[in-house]
């Protein structure tokens, strides 16, 4: 996203774009799923507990950051008493993300998310999208829109993947190709 900004408030000082599991501005269903996040956070602030919201917001949003089948494939549910795989794992992430981060910077990052707009109409420069079908936040349909209002030349490289969202993270051979060729310079 902030490249995008970059490349539309200053295009001198951009040669090219690679954006990831973005676009031009956020659905309502992806900011609905935020509102809510944030909502946590608020509250755990107000009783004085902000690490522990912010800990739970994220084990949420980490079941809009992946796949169903990611999910069916490493966490099986099954009858066994106590938190289920699923959940330790949930927990243990919005813990580690909970440790490094404040809550009120995640509030900050989260509302910028909410209120980026982009006029793709505005954006003269090369722009390499990489969008993963099977992402919740941000879909292929969001990207494709982007492509086809860039005024620039665009590049989408469409992927697969069951990490969704975080295939940025995970999925570093499948990205290759698109980064490549954003380095260089393959625009049509």
């Amino acid at each position: 996203m902030a490249a995008l900004a970059l490349a539309e408030l200053a295009p001198a000082r951009v040669g090219a774009v690679l954006a990831i599991s973005t676009s031009h501005r956020s659905n309502a269903l992806s900011a609905g799923w935020r509102g809510i996040q944030r909502a946590i956070v608020r509250h755990g602030l107000a009783l004085g507990d902000g690490a522990g919201a912010l800990a739970l917001a994220r084990a949420l949003a980490m079941t809009t950051y992946r796949t169903r089948a990611e999910f069916e494939r490493r966490f099986p549910v099954g009858a066994a008493a106590g938190p289920s795989a699923v959940e330790q794992y949930l927990r243990a992430r919005g813990e580690a993300y909970a440790g490094m981060t404040r809550p009120e910077a995640f509030l900050c990052l989260s509302e910028s998310i909410d209120r980026f707009r982009l006029d793709p109409a505005r954006v003269r420069v090369p722009v390499h999208l990489v969008a993963i079908a099977e992402d919740q936040l941000v879909t292929l349909a969001e990207v494709r829109e982007l492509a086809a209002q860039l005024a620039g030349p665009a590049v989408l490289h469409e992927l697969h993947s069951e990490y969704g969202h975080d295939a940025f993270l995970k999925e570093r051979e499948l990205l290759a190709p698109a980064f490549r060729a954003a380095l260089e310079g393959e625009v049509t």
